[in-house]
């Protein structure tokens, strides 16, 4: 199996092109070391003149030499990240394709120009793993995206903490293909560490600012430039090391083979049990604004339905008729799942599951155990199967048929419904998918590998943030403070709402991995991948309904005739939402 390092190599070999952009790339870090020793020296200097009139005007200097020196590092770094990125290019269209598109850049036209060259077959890629995903190294892909952006994106991390653990008295969506706790583990690590970081800035603004009223008021202005450098030093650095311990500990997470809860210290011990319990989740608990039911599956993308069946209605057997056979919804079901099974796709998970308005939650039983207990995840077989005999429209249960590929990047799930009326049986089922992650969750991947890459990287972002970023930290330490205030306003609120039985909703109103999807970022190949996946399950879905019914003397002649016509009509929209019906058997389609 490739790694991830086979797949983005730090650097384009020397084979390819490469050697004249080294070349080229040692000239400008000898030049920017000589700027950057001259910087040095002028900052030393201004140091040691802070004690005469001239020293501002020296430090004045250093600083804009400095700030210039920084943006043509930058700059240089970017361009060399897309010289890698192209010369890569210039590699897979010399092996994959002869009739690739010729490279725009210097070193994709030299690779071109010698086709022989082509790297060896450790940096190559499978072919069929061509797209710089993790899933050709780890099988939890989505797990370790999301845990990096945490520890990079602070606004993530507060949107997962505040959606997992703000609202104690509200259900948690389940988020397929995801590791909740590695990922709460994370999100809270990361906070932890902007708390701190605000709260050094937040230290050394007030101090510098003492300092230089003191100073200023003892008529000592001269050492002004030094204090304001040493407590500019002292923040860049606070910013630096933040910046650093959290971009080697998200590489870590793409990098490492270890579980990714383990790369993070642990959090509140029963928040961590009630995540482990969303991995066999069979109730969901939704939100009444909710359209559907179906919370953390994506986007609805079509449907079918088989039209009432008349099971007391036995066939003719030459001449003669023969008996029917009495049964109930739960059996139905039962011999469906089986089905699936043992002839549906491989890695399939098929599972009955009650999905409940949150509203409802407290009159399920083992939902809640008290009006103000959490509402948990899952609940004894007999309340479903009770639910699936009697259904209601605030407790709804569904077989719920799901496939998770890519390492968790996408899912399909297929949720059949079996409602008997009398003696009519009725059919339907909602298709849904989970599409891939969007581009923001995949900023890791444009991190550098090199640790010397990284560490200019990280020098130049602190330089270019940390004055903002001083500035900024008071207004987020009173900004995280209010917001634990009107947490804990929050649950006193819905305590008491819940006590006085004012209709508390219970329901979740947002998944996390799902508010992560992005349509946009899945290929035609993959959604021709999960159509496939929907007909197969779609034919075993039908193919076992008819042999139940016919294992039951049921006359499914007129079934027979139609089951052709609702698979070949029935189409998949993968470009945005369905809120219609898909397909009846000698229906329209829903496309």
């Amino acid at each position: 199996m490739k790694s991830y390092r086979a797949i983005l190599p730090d650097r384009v070999p020397l084979e390819a092109g490469g050697r004249r952009a080294a070349a080229v790339y040692g000239y400008r870090l000898i030049v920017f070391g000589l700027l950057l020793l001259i910087n040095l020296a002028v900052l030393a200097v201004a140091v040691l003149m802070a004690i005469t009139p001239y020293g501002l005007s020296v430090t004045a200097i250093s600083v804009v030499i400095g700030i210039v020196l920084l943006f043509f590092w930058r700059r240089n770094l970017l361009k060399r990240q897309q010289e890698q990125l192209d010369g890569l290019r210039g590699e897979l269209d010399l092996d994959v394709a002869d009739t690739a598109p010729r490279s725009h850049s210097r070193i994709g036209r030299r690779a071109e120009r010698r086709p022989n060259l082509k790297p060896s077959s450790e940096e190559t890629p499978d072919v069929g793993t061509q797209r710089p995903w993790l899933s050709a190294q780890f099988d939890d892909e989505t797990t370790r995206l999301l845990c990096a952006t945490a520890r990079l994106d602070q606004a993530f991390a507060r949107e997962v903490l505040d959606s997992i653990a703000a609202q104690p008295y509200r259900a948690i969506a389940p988020s397929y293909g995801v590791d909740l706790v590695a990922l709460a583990r994370h999100a809270a690590r990361s906070q932890r560490a902007y708390f701190r970081r605000n709260l050094a800035h937040t230290s050394l603004l007030l101090v510098g600012l003492i300092t230089l009223g003191t100073v200023f008021l003892s008529s000592r202005s001269v050492v002004v430039p030094l204090i304001v450098g040493v407590t500019a030093a002292l923040a860049w650095a606070v910013q630096f090391t933040d910046l650093w311990i959290a971009r080697r500990e998200a590489l870590e997470l793409v990098e490492r083979r270890e579980d990714p809860a383990s790369l993070a210290p642990p959090i509140d011990p029963d928040l961590e049990r009630r995540l482990v319990k969303l991995d066999r989740i069979n109730v969901v608990v939704y939100d009444t604004y909710q359209h559907y039911p179906f919370l953390g599956s994506g986007w609805r993308v079509g449907g079918w339905a088989i039209p009432p069946v008349d099971i007391t209605k036995a066939p003719d057997d030459y001449g003669g008729k023969r008996m029917t056979v009495p049964f109930d919804a739960v059996e139905l079901y039962d011999y469906v799942a089986e089905a699936v099974r043992e002839r549906g796709p491989a890695g399939v998970q098929v599972s009955k599951r009650l999905y409940v308005r949150g509203p409802a939650a407290p009159y399920i039983r083992g939902v809640l155990g008290d009006r103000l207990a959490i509402p948990q995840p899952m609940v004894d077989s007999d309340v479903i199967e009770s639910a699936l005999r009697n259904p209601q429209s605030a407790i709804q249960a569904y077989l719920c048929l799901e496939k998770i590929t890519l390492g968790g990047q996408l899912a399909v799930s297929m949720f059949v419904h079996v409602a008997l009326d009398r003696n009519l049986l009725t059919v339907m089922a909602d298709s849904f998918l989970l599409p891939s992650l969007h581009r923001r969750f995949r900023a890791v991947l444009k991190l550098p590998r090199r640790r010397s890459l990284i560490l200019a990287r990280t020098v130049a972002d602190a330089s270019s943030t940390f004055v903002l970023d001083s500035l900024a930290a008071p207004d987020a330490i009173v900004h995280y403070w209010l917001s634990k205030a009107k947490r804990r306003y929050r649950l006193a609120e819905d305590t008491r709402r819940i006590r006085r039985r004012r209709g508390f909703d219970y329901g979740a109103s947002s998944s996390i991995r799902e508010d992560a999807a992005d349509f946009d970022e899945t290929s035609h190949v993959d959604m021709a991948q999960q159509e496939r996946y929907f007909r197969v399950l779609q034919r075993q879905v039908i193919d076992a309904v008819s042999d139940f019914l016919d294992e039951h003397n049921v006359d499914i002649s007129e079934l027979r005739k139609q089951q052709s016509d609702v698979i070949s009509t029935t189409s998949y929209n993968f470009y945005g939402a369905v809120h219609e019906w898909g397909n009846a058997l000698g229906g329209t389609s829903a496309g």
